[in-house]
């Protein structure tokens, strides 16, 4: 039989317990030394029977004689408990294996998780750096771009080919204006912008016919003359207001 194993509920107590554990642990130890104590002085009384005396007091002889037979003659009956003893070690033999088991699957899983993770955190920070060559990139052309009013008519173009495409449909369908350009910018800004883009720009040669035919046609749709600050001595600025029989001569020698 194995041997029984003692508490030691100062170690216990002192191994950093809540206070509510404690109290309850406490409370514990008091009940099983009152168990104990009790238990004690019940071994020290005496536990036979004195059937002389109740032979004396009653008067059925007969049945405190059945009772003595049977005091005498009782024997604890033995269980062999092998069978439910070999059970348990066998249930405790694989409980350990599947718990063995497991633990391999939990480690597994995590470690499977983790590389999981780790690939994610890998691919976002690919991601990031390419970003961040990007950004590194734009920063860098901000930083060397030449000032907004240095830029030209043809930088603007070659930046977004679709300015010239747009320009040359609108020439091409009689507007000369932009919905709600006006209100925004003034009347006379489209007029510059547009003559600007027109006339700097080498790729739209057909554009400045098709304005010159447009404009000899229907005189009453040509914008008024521009003013300053737009470049006076400019062939848009001439063509847009000079006559037409002297500006389409100079828009060609300027070109």
């Amino acid at each position: 039989m194995a041997s029984k194993a003692a508490v030691d509920f100062s170690k216990v107590l002192a191994s950093g317990l809540s206070k509510q554990t404690s109290a309850e642990l406490v409370s514990f130890r008091k009940r099983t030394d009152e168990a104990k104590r009790a238990v004690t002085q019940l071994k020290q009384l005496s536990t036979s029977v004195d059937f002389a005396h109740y032979k004396n007091v009653l008067k059925n002889q007969d049945v405190v004689a059945d009772a003595e037979k049977l005091v005498n003659n009782f024997k604890p009956k033995t269980y062999d408990v092998a069978a439910q003893t070999k059970a348990l070690h066998s249930f405790e033999t694989t409980a350990v294996r599947n718990l063995g088991a497991a633990v391999q699957i939990t480690n597994h899983c995590v470690m499977s998780i983790g590389m999981a993770h780790v690939q994610q955190a890998e691919e976002a920070a690919a991601k990031i750096q390419t970003e961040l060559k990007d950004l590194k990139e734009t920063l860098s052309n901000i930083e060397n771009a030449r000032p907004f009013d240095q830029l030209t008519a043809t930088d603007v173009i070659n930046a977004r080919p679709e300015i010239a495409k747009t320009i040359e449909e609108m020439v091409k369908k009689g507007k000369w204006s932009l919905p709600g350009y006006e209100e925004k910018f003034g009347s006379r800004a489209i007029q510059d912008s547009l003559a600007y883009l027109l006339y700097s720009n080498q790729r739209v040669q057909i554009v400045r016919k098709s304005i010159l035919c447009a404009s000899f046609a229907s005189r009453s749709r040509l914008p008024r003359p521009i003013e300053p600050p737009f470049d006076p001595s400019s062939a848009s600025y001439m063509l847009l207001s000079t006559p037409y029989h002297a500006r389409h001569r100079s828009v060609y020698r300027d070109h």
